[in-house]
Formats: C-alpha cells, sequence, structure tokens
C-alpha cells in the first residue's frame, strides 16, 4: 500500500478551506505591515481603512491564529502575522520575477500539417513571417489531416494547416488559397511531349494510393493506356526528390515548384484528373481568448501564407 498518497489525504483534509484566502486581502495585509498600521497604508480613505481591516480579521479567520493585536492607541503584529507578511512579500517577489522571465522569453507558438505543406509553403515563407513577428519562437509538427484538427482541439498545437475540407466543426477556419497538382519533369526527361506522353512513356514516381492515384488510374483505363510507374512512394517528397534527382517524372501539389531546381518543367494535368483541394489555416477560439499576441500571429499567418 503506498502510505505516501494516504499522508498527503490526510494532510489536504487538515487544510482549511480558501474561504477568505485571495491575493487581494494576503498583498493588503502584507501592506499594511510594511507601513506599520492600516492608518499608514490607506491615508484617510475611510473605506478602505474598514475594508482592509474586514480583511485581516478574515485572514485570521482563515489560519486560525491572530495576525494584530492592539498596542495603547496603535497595532502590533504578532509573530505569526510578521510571517505570513514575509511570506506574502516572496511571493510578491516571484511573481515579479516570473512575469518578468515571460516577458523577456519569445512567445512560442505551434503549427501542424502535412510534411508538403511544411516543407514547400511553410518554410518558404518563415523568413516573412519572422521578420512580421521577430519575438516568436515556432515549433511546427508534421501530422496526418485527422490528427491535425484533433491535436488543435486538444491544444496540443495552435494553428493548422489542413488541406480539403476540416471535419472539426468547432475550430475557426480561414480559407488561404486552392492547392492544385501538377506533373513535374525533370530536365533530362523534359523533350518527352505533352502531359499524355509524359505520363505513358516517362518513369514515373506516384503516392502508393489516396484520391489523386485513384484518378490518375482511372484516366490511364479511359485511355487504354498505361502509366509508366518505376516508383510508388507514401510522401511527396520522397516523388519530389527522385525529380530533382532527374531519374523521374511526378505528379505533386504545385507548390512544389518553390524548391524545383532550373531546368524541372512544369505541365498541368489532364481535365480528368486534375484536383484543386482549399487550403485552411485552423485555430480556437480559446487559443484568441487565452493569449494576448495569438490575433497578431493569427492575422500574420493570415497575410503572409495567403498571399
Amino acid at each position: 500500500m503506498d502510505y505516501s498518497y494516504l499522508n498527503y489525504k490526510v494532510m489536504i483534509k487538515k487544510l482549511p478551506p480558501l474561504k477568505n484566502l485571495s491575493l487581494d486581502r494576503l498583498r493588503n495585509f502584507a501592506e499594511v505591515v510594511r507601513r506599520g498600521g492600516i492608518t499608514a497604508a490607506t491615508g484617510d480613505d475611510l473605506s478602505r481603512q474598514a475594508l482592509i481591516s474586514r480583511q485581516i480579521g478574515e485572514l485570521a479567520s482563515h489560519f486560525e491564529v491572530e495576525l494584530i493585536r492592539r498596542s495603547g492607541r496603535g497595532l502590533a503584529f504578532t509573530p505569526a502575522g510578521a510571517q505570513l507578511a514575509r511570506l506574502v512579500t516572496e511571493l510578491e517577489r516571484g511573481l515579479d520575477d516570473l512575469r518578468g522571465a515571460v516577458k523577456a522569453a519569445p512567445a512560442a507558438y505551434s503549427i501542424a500539417a502535412s510534411n508538403s505543406v511544411l516543407h514547400w509553403m511553410l518554410l518558404p515563407k518563415l523568413k516573412a513571417i519572422s521578420t512580421a513577428l521577430p519575438a516568436v519562437k515556432w515549433t511546427f509538427h508534421h501530422e496526418g489531416s485527422r490528427a491535425i484538427g484533433d491535436k488543435i482541439t486538444m491544444g496540443e498545437v495552435n494553428f493548422g494547416l489542413f488541406i480539403g475540407t476540416p471535419s472539426h466543426t468547432t475550430l475557426k477556419r480561414r480559407f488561404l488559397g486552392n492547392v492544385e497538382y501538377s506533373v513535374f519533369v525533370p530536365a533530362s526527361l523534359s523533350n518527352a511531349g505533352d502531359t499524355a506522353t509524359v505520363l505513358r512513356d516517362c518513369p514515373l514516381a506516384l503516392p502508393i494510393g489516396g484520391s489523386l492515384r485513384v484518378a490518375l488510374d482511372t484516366w490511364a483505363k479511359k485511355q487504354k493506356t498505361d502509366l509508366t510507374i518505376r516508383l510508388e512512394v507514401d510522401s511527396y517528397l520522397q516523388a519530389a526528390d527522385a525529380v530533382t534527382r532527374g531519374t523521374h517524372a511526378a505528379v505533386l501539389p504545385s507548390l512544389a515548384s518553390t524548391s524545383m531546381p532550373k531546368g524541372v518543367r512544369s505541365m498541368p494535368l489532364p481535365a480528368q484528373v486534375a484536383q484543386r483541394r482549399k487550403l485552411w489555416l485552423l485555430w480556437t477560439d480559446r487559443l484568441i481568448r487565452t493569449r494576448g499576441s495569438a490575433v497578431e500571429v493569427r492575422d500574420v499567418l493570415l497575410r503572409t501564407l495567403g498571399e
């Protein structure tokens, strides 16, 4: 049996309830002790004198000990009262230190998105975002579509970049633009001809599954042709790497153009395959309510990523 836990429960039961205990009461009492009396702390404000006198009585009731006593025409502070004042003063200094440390530290914000969006959209615009928000420390999370909404809802990340239609109806969202797809052809294969010819004759790096792969397979079947698939990947970044190395053509989000070397040609997909998916910035009302800088951060992301 864990006796430490039982001792903890007994200790908690022995603690007095929080009635009559507040930071305002404690700070007012400490000020009275520092100044040497209620009148010295309040001046001629009779209503405040009455308030603080009542608060001191409430604190004495909470701690079940005398904090002040009459001494001639004035007041004297008991050892317990003096100790309480010291503790409150130390607490105030600690809070001031914490406030200063928090103010000096960079504001931390996090964004969840797919690896391709992080790599081709967010990172290329990170300089502009950091210039607008120089005091922000960023954390990027690579997540799948479902996990992005879940992590924002649970407060594990602050913002999300989501392609498609978010299923989390409680999340706030703002449309950033459309994500389209193109065929990227390396310079070594640039003489392959039109898009249909590239898809038929060039070695392709394509996703293992997903709606885009289904659309390409369906198109090829209707055209009574075969796709020359020579590499199947579970990440657009892997396919993009094959393009930059000159070994394969690939169907990628048009965002990939931000990292393609010279000589790589971008070609539109056939009309029957072309896809356009919406890109959203996601966040919660709770984030905006609880963090004073969140509105500015959100607006910078909207302005920069929506360009």
